[in-house]
């Protein structure tokens, strides 16, 4: 493999578009698309309530290999409610967790949602909770039409109010091949 190494300037463009010196030639670049902090709880009732959201733009990911990836962290409630947490990229859903009688704990989703085509994207998703990590979501499919905007949510759902609270959301985008 060959480095070439340059004196000139690099430039970054606002659509993610880097180049050096005055070469026409651009690059893609990767980067942070969107975070926020706050605690959002789920309503009571049990229904599902959005989290959080980012509305990932039309063709972000128009190559295949380009991918998203996401981290979303917050809390449980310690009382005996079901506990419902789970993912969406539009209309299609993954529960990340479900269960009753969860302790007051620490929770946090991380994972990568790869274009394999316009209308097939392959996630990986790993969750942690109370020190346990496992993976929910390994190479689940979705099949959203990437020309559109999707959305990409973080939901909860129990009985209580604010059982579930989603802290934080940090969403991001890589090239092809990165």
């Amino acid at each position: 493999m060959t480095k070439v190494y340059s004196t000139d300037a690099v430039y970054v463009l606002d659509d993610f578009q880097a180049r050096t010196g005055i070469a026409s030639v651009f690059a893609q670049v990767g980067g942070i698309l969107y975070s926020a902090e706050g605690a959002l709880g789920n309503a009571a009732g049990g229904g599902v309530t959005v989290l959080h959201n980012y509305t990932v733009p039309a063709n972000t990911l128009i190559v295949a290999g380009q991918s998203i990836w996401f981290l979303f962290t917050g809390t449980f409630a310690n009382n005996a409610n079901v506990h419902t947490l789970s993912l969406a990229w539009g209309a299609d859903t993954l529960t990340l967790f479900s269960s009753t009688g969860v302790a007051s704990d620490r929770w946090y989703a991380e994972g990568r949602l790869m274009r394999r085509s316009n209308t097939v994207q392959v996630l990986d998703i790993y969750f942690c909770r109370f020190g346990t990590i496992t993976r929910p979501g390994a190479a689940a499919t979705f099949t959203r039409t990437l020309s559109s905007a999707n959305v990409l949510s973080v939901r909860g759902a129990s009985a209580g109010a604010s059982d579930i609270v989603n802290d934080s959301i940090i969403v991001g985008w890589d090239n092809a091949g990165l």
